[in-house]
């Protein structure tokens, strides 16, 4: 015996059916997926970063557009806020374990800890001419030169005295 099924009723039945198949092979369809990703791994950085010039220009404009849209929305400044936070603390880890010498980011001086405390010292002072030459921050602009010579982690206390006793607020 056949059974009719209205149309309503055919497209419910066929997504019961493609639903129970994609749960069935989801680990499989997943893996695969790992598979060409890591196979394909550069030519699909290298079209990435094509598109990304290509569409670059609409996307800062349409970017500035949704800021001016947002900027005085309460939700989107807080979400903008701590997404910075984070952003800008991931950074500071990042350029420290590369300053920081052994395996536990710390003073070079006193040996604290503390990543709230620790900051990056100029070696050689200079460091507030340098920071109003590059128009960045300081981690920014330390990742995208790939970290250059003559830097150093020092805590504040350990870097207000090595401003001090240096006499370093003249190359400021």
């Amino acid at each position: 015996m056949y059974i009719k099924y209205s149309p309503e009723e055919r497209c419910q039945k066929y997504r019961e059916v493609r639903l129970k198949y994609q749960q069935a092979h989801k680990e499989e369809t997943k893996a695969q997926k790992h598979k060409y990703y890591e196979e394909h791994k550069e030519e699909r950085s290298l079209k990435s970063h094509q598109a990304y010039l290509i569409h670059r220009e609409e996307n800062v404009r349409r970017t500035k557009l949704y800021y001016e849209a947002h900027k005085h929305d309460e939700e989107y400044k807080l979400k903008k806020r701590i997404y910075n936070r984070k952003r800008n603390q991931s950074l500071k880890l990042e350029v420290i374990d590369h300053y920081s010498v052994g395996n536990i980011p710390q003073c070079v001086r006193c040996g604290i800890t503390d990543l709230d405390v620790l900051c990056i010292d100029h070696i050689n002072g200079g460091g507030g001419k340098h920071r109003r030459n590059i128009n960045t921050g300081l981690t920014s602009w330390l990742k995208l030169h790939n970290y250059p010579d003559g830097y150093q982690i020092l805590c504040a206390n350990c870097n207000l005295k090595k401003r001090i006793q240096e006499d370093e607020y003249h190359l400021s």
